[in-house]
């Protein structure tokens, strides 16, 4: 099938890009090769990289301090207060 063709089959058939793809992949009346391109395309958007998690506290923490910082590590992140030492 041609991009064109797949484009149409999913139109026709009122579904995601996704969700025509897994339906592909998991029918047996369609050749071994197709089901495979189906399988490919479709895992990146199933499962996740290696290594990909969700960010921990720590690194949530950083990266708001970051985006505060306007990601420049010397810029000041507010204005010095002012205060009175008693002596």
């Amino acid at each position: 099938m041609t991009k064109a063709q797949i484009a149409d089959a999913a139109d026709a058939a009122q579904l995601s890009p996704l969700e025509f793809m897994l339906a592909a992949m998991n029918d047996p009346s369609h050749d071994l090769k197709f089901r495979a391109q189906m399988a490919q395309a479709a895992a990146p958007y199933v499962h996740g990289k290696p290594g990909e998690e969700k960010a921990g506290k720590k690194a949530a923490a950083q990266d708001r301090a970051r985006e505060v910082a306007g990601g420049n590590r010397f810029r000041p992140v507010g204005t010095p207060s002012l205060s009175v030492v008693k002596q």
